[in-house]
């Protein structure tokens, strides 16, 4: 039987590949978009996804996002970067294609199944596919390194100790990636007994994308209401200004109508 971390990188890679296949053009918001989206189903049917339509596919992945705003209101803004692919203008044949071939790639992988498992709450499936579909070079201009999950886990019991830690302790990240260093800390925390939801969580990334990655990531696993998610380059700003008028602008779009429709209708072919 395959371990989870294997199986990340089995989804990982058929997502990728099935991007690259379908000639659907350079923009990896759309692929990372489509697993993003799938990885916050708990329950689904494969089935759904591998006999539907493109424009089936496409709605349903509409309705994911739509439904995760109104769950999330205060990660809404951060997760946009996801969805400028679609929302306010007609997507080409190609990316509308390309989209379903991913999300029938990830699904046959099994994402949907480690969602119902459990397993995606132990998981980053977004940092492998965005280091796979990203040339090098790409990564190297804004900096961004993917800690391996076992150093990660390392310096997170090193940091966190055996002490006791307080509910409503912070804990942070500035340079958080898709969130790797968090994911081991609240993997730290429930080794201890310890319900991650009960701290205060702060991170942020200078990439847009990469920073809507995470803003998935932390909901995906489980670290509660009480985080603050930002995008910035935190060594010449004070980000956590900023972060928190996001959030609050997240909010409002929760609350527009016509930003969930516009989800909802999300891919329409041109």
């Amino acid at each position: 039987m395959q371990s989870t971390r294997t199986q990340v990188t089995a989804v990982a890679e058929a997502a990728c590949s099935a991007w690259q296949s379908a000639f659907a053009g350079p923009d990896s918001r759309v692929p990372l978009s489509v697993v993003a989206a799938l990885s916050l189903v708990d329950h689904g049917d494969p089935a759904d996804v591998i006999g539907a339509d493109d424009a089936e596919v496409a709605q349903l992945i509409g309705h994911l996002w739509s439904s995760f705003c109104r769950l999330r209101p205060d990660l809404a803004y951060r997760v946009m970067s996801l969805l400028e692919w679609s929302p306010g203008r007609r997507v080409g044949a190609d990316e509308h294609r390309g989209a379903a071939a991913v999300a029938r790639a990830a699904v046959d992988a099994g994402i949907l199944d480690m969602g119902a498992s459990g397993a995606l709450q132990e998981e980053d499936v977004l940092g492998p596919l965005v280091s796979m579909l990203r040339p090098p070079s790409a990564l190297q201009r804004t900096g961004t390194f993917f800690t391996p999950a076992d150093v990660a886990d390392l310096m997170a019991a090193t940091t966190l100790g055996e002490g006791r830690i307080p509910a409503g302790s912070s804990i942070a990240d500035e340079a958080a990636g898709t969130g790797g260093l968090l994911l081991a800390a609240a993997r730290h925390l429930r080794r201890r007994g310890i319900e991650p939801a009960t701290m205060r969580w702060a991170a942020a990334d200078i990439d847009p994308l990469i920073a809507a990655c995470l803003a998935v990531n932390v909901h995906r696993w489980g670290l509660g209401p009480r985080v603050l998610i930002g995008c910035a380059d935190t060594l010449a700003h004070d980000w956590v200004e900023q972060a928190s008028h996001e959030r609050d602008l997240g909010l409002g779009i929760a609350r527009n109508t016509g930003i969930l429709a516009a989800l909802r209708g999300f891919g329409a072919a041109a």
